[in-house]
């Protein structure tokens, strides 16, 4: 004897007896934006400089030190960051994807853990970069 209904067993449109719903490929598009901030040595500025202003005011001198910010309207950013090792995502992606050759390369991981995460690195696309003064 079984569970269902008197007549049911065998009904195409009784939801137990559906097909099982199909599986589909889609293609889908992973779109991040990342930002990391970094303290970055570089020459390639126009530095700033101390001065003294004097004026006179009712017959009164008045010495007013005055400041200019170092200028760096003219600095390649892009370049400071690479001359500071300062790797961006997909760099960090193709220094990962040697490091797991190599140790592929050595039998220390195993070859299935290899190709998951070579997989994972490949594909990445920089849509955008963009190196600013903070």
């Amino acid at each position: 004897m079984n569970n269902y209904p008197p007549g049911a067993e065998h009904d195409p449109n009784a939801p137990y007896n559906q097909p099982e719903h199909p599986e589909a490929d889609v293609d889908v598009c992973i779109s991040q934006t990342l930002s990391k901030s970094k303290v970055c040595c570089t020459t390639d500025f126009i530095p700033g400089c101390r001065y003294a202003e004097k004026s006179y005011e009712d017959g009164e001198l008045t010495v007013e030190t005055v400041e200019e910010p170092d200028d760096f309207s003219d600095t390649d950013f892009a370049q400071v960051a690479e001359d500071n090792e300062f790797f961006t995502p997909l760099r960090i992606i193709e220094e990962f994807k040697s490091l797991l050759l190599t140790l592929q390369d050595k039998k220390k991981v195993s070859d299935y853990y290899i190709r998951k995460w070579l997989e994972q690195c490949e594909g990445w696309t920089d849509d955008e970069t963009e190196v600013i003064q903070n």
